[in-house]
């Protein structure tokens, strides 16, 4: 996008950094409007849940 190349340029430091950001993350912000909007977020929550189980039962034996 045009606004894109001009915070890239431009003499602003935190417009440079979050233009390329988005930059950086331009296929993956892009892939959530095209695959109706779908999200790790809930598989990311298990993996989180499971690894707390893991953690709470350290030092149980078999």
């Amino acid at each position: 996008a045009d606004w894109v190349k001009r915070a890239t340029t431009s003499g602003v430091g935190m417009l440079k950094r979050f233009a390329n950001t988005l930059g950086a993350y331009r296929s993956g912000i892009l892939a959530y409007y095209d695959f109706d909007r779908l999200s790790t977020g809930p598989l990311e929550g298990t993996n989180n849940k499971i690894k707390t189980l893991q953690k709470m039962a350290y030092g149980f034996r078999d």
